[in-house]
């Protein structure tokens, strides 16, 4: 998913349309592979970074899963997973 999201960035910003990536980008090289590609093309690269305890994450996930309302592929399993492996992100 994360190629195909890259491929399509590139494709957009060759024809100088504004991409906003909406992805977690845990790595740093996965965010200096996004922010190398934004400056082939001279654009401008901002990273957003939104930040919450891990609790207050899987007591939002189980809440979102009892409402039915989750259109993300989130689970606990997920969140574990990318508290894990996440680097910081001083960018």
């Amino acid at each position: 998913v994360r190629d195909r999201l890259f491929e399509i960035s590139k494709i957009l910003l060759g024809e100088r349309i504004l991409v906003i990536v909406d992805a977690t980008c845990l790595q740093k090289e996965i965010r200096d592979k996004f922010g190398n590609l934004v400056k082939e093309y001279d654009g401008r690269f901002f990273i957003i970074t939104c930040t919450a305890e891990f609790e207050v994450l899987l007591e939002r996930i189980r809440k979102r899963r009892l409402e039915g309302k989750d259109p993300s592929e989130a689970s606990e399993e997920v969140v574990k997973k990318q508290f894990q492996t996440q680097e910081k992100c001083d960018e």
